[in-house]
């Protein structure tokens, strides 16, 4: 099973969590769903990672595998 991390203003981390390139693209998700205040999903290799905000709050989350809608 996949790493699964969540974000907002402020990283929370599990004790499994992913490795710092997958946690930057992560936060950078949420950083930029908070400026343009529009949901991001992006599919990537490690999962699936969805973001939504309003300035200045955001939060994502990253869903491990590929079968999401």
């Amino acid at each position: 099973m996949g790493h699964r991390a969540a974000w907002r203003n402020l990283e929370t981390l599990s004790a499994d969590a992913p490795d710092d390139t997958v946690r930057r693209r992560g936060k950078s998700i949420v950083e930029l769903a908070s400026v343009d205040g529009r949901e991001h999903i992006v599919r990537d290799q490690g999962g699936v990672f969805a973001a939504i905000g309003d300035f200045p709050y955001g939060v994502g989350l990253l869903l491990p595998g590929d079968g999401h809608a």
